[in-house]
């Protein structure tokens, strides 16, 4: 089995690892505002930097680039990896068919970096495989970018996916309405400060009628009774996790679908009443078939599905040549 590199890349981490013979580890990890070398085992502080990705944020490409750099010497340091013509990588992130991603991250591993096999793949599909399935819905809700998509043996089900772009914590227009402050004008530092207070208030279960928080410039945001939790903005708008069940679940688009399994993934499910919700709206918008709605606490899924795939014999198919990129330039990845 050829040794394959596998980069997960999200708002608060990113992940860059080795499937060897099957078997893949987490080598080197880049957290926003910290780097961790991991050496069987041992991680190590290596340096303080910001997240070329981080919520938010225009992607830095030439930190990316960087980054990508330090994290291969180290590997090749620490491993028998050696990149070459003929190495291969799969890379995951919430928007590898968005915008112009993929065509800047094919022109960064196949012109820069010299890959010889290049696979780029969405991470809900990523986070399904990752718990040994190839059809079901998901609910993929990170920091950053909430993805919902069904699929069928690794095929997206045409019209049932939806993108949620929360980029920090404005969701979506009905969203500012709840503060008394219009959060677009936020710079991006308050918007991470306020996600973080969001995030820490609901895992300890406070209940608050009205606080104010001082934001790092030292201005102070007061939120009243009506403040908003991350997990229950995703639910309230045209844009939210509701009208998706309420479009989808009971109707032709899902109607022939075997799988009747929502599975739920990222940090934002883990929050209070997330799961509790979507089973509730699942219940509510059902009427010919009982769905079942599974929640999963992995670290970090879409990186262990990467691995897997990595492994299979659909990796293979869905992989893009040097060669057939230099014939016909940027490709659109399937999956």
């Amino acid at each position: 089995m050829e040794e394959v590199l596998v980069v997960d890349l999200g708002s608060q981490s990113i992940r860059f690892g080795l499937n060897t013979e099957g078997i893949a580890k987490v080598i080197y990890i880049h957290y926003s505002g910290i780097e961790v070398l991991n050496v069987f085992g041992q991680e190590k502080v290596i340096t303080h930097k910001f997240n070329p990705i981080e919520r938010g944020k225009v992607i830095d490409w030439q930190r990316l680039q960087d980054l990508f750099e330090e994290a291969i010497e180290k590997i090749e340091e620490v491993t028998r990896f050696t990149k070459n013509e003929r190495s291969s990588i799969i890379v995951t992130h919430s928007m590898c068919k968005q915008t112009s991603f993929p065509f800047h991250m094919e022109q960064l591993l196949f012109e820069y970096f010299n890959f010889g096999k290049v696979v780029l793949c969405n991470r809900p599909l990523m986070c399904l495989i990752s718990s040994s399935k190839t059809s079901g819905c998901v609910i993929e809700s990170g920091a950053e970018v909430t993805q919902i998509c069904c699929y069928h043996q690794c095929k997206v089900l045409e019209g049932t996916a939806m993108f949620l772009d929360i980029g920090g914590v404005d969701v979506t227009a009905n969203f500012n309405k709840r503060f008394k402050t219009d959060l677009i004008d936020l710079d991006v530092v308050k918007k991470a400060y306020l996600l973080e207070v969001v995030i820490d208030t609901n895992a300890r279960g406070i209940v608050l009628d009205t606080k104010n928080y001082t934001l790092p410039d030292n201005t102070i945001l007061t939120i009243g009774p009506n403040r908003v939790l991350c997990g229950e903005v995703l639910f309230e708008g045209d844009s939210s996790i509701t009208k998706w069940l309420e479009r989808s679940i009971d109707n032709s688009i899902l109607h022939d679908f075997k799988s009747n399994e929502i599975h739920l993934y990222g940090g934002t499910t883990q929050l209070t009443g997330f799961f509790e919700k979507v089973r509730h709206y699942v219940s509510k918008c059902s009427t010919d078939k009982e769905w079942e709605v599974i929640p999963h606490d992995s670290e970090m899924p879409s990186f262990d599905g990467a691995c897997m795939f990595s492994a299979l014999s659909l990796f293979q198919s869905h992989s893009v040549l040097s060669k057939s990129y230099e014939e016909c330039g940027t490709f659109l990845f399937e999956i």
